[in-house]
């Protein structure tokens, strides 16, 4: 008897954890268009210019949106990917695009020689 009722508490607990740790199932090909926008949804980054680095952590894959204020105009720049942006003083600046490397990239302003954000970008 306690054997059985042992045998029947570890089997719900190894269903629950598999239920709860298993990945996460590829959007099938048929998924509606809506599903397939919510998955290239742009992760969303604000970053001050004037503020301490700070790190930005993402996956490759992802569509990426950083929004840049600095006080100041200046060149902005994202190493390892070679993307620049020109920012005016007070106005946010947007770049986007595709996270396609991993690694850490250093996003820095150039005219002030300084690193506003590093982004870790992990493979999937």
């Amino acid at each position: 008897m306690r054997f059985g009722l042992f045998l029947g508490v570890a089997v719900l607990m190894l269903v629950s954890l598999w239920a709860l740790l298993r990945p996460l199932a590829e959007m099938p090909p048929g998924a509606s268009a809506s599903a397939r926008v919510l998955a290239d949804a742009p992760r969303r980054f604000v970053v001050d210019a004037d503020a301490a680095p700070q790190i930005l952590r993402l996956d490759v894959g992802d569509h990426v949106e950083l929004s840049v204020l600095s006080a100041h105009d200046d060149e902005l720049h994202l190493h390892g990917y070679d993307l620049a942006l020109d920012l005016r003083a007070g106005e946010p600046g947007v770049l986007r695009f595709v996270a396609e490397h991993s690694g850490r990239f250093e996003l820095e302003l150039h005219k002030r020689d300084a690193q506003i954000a590093i982004l870790e970008i992990q493979p999937r």
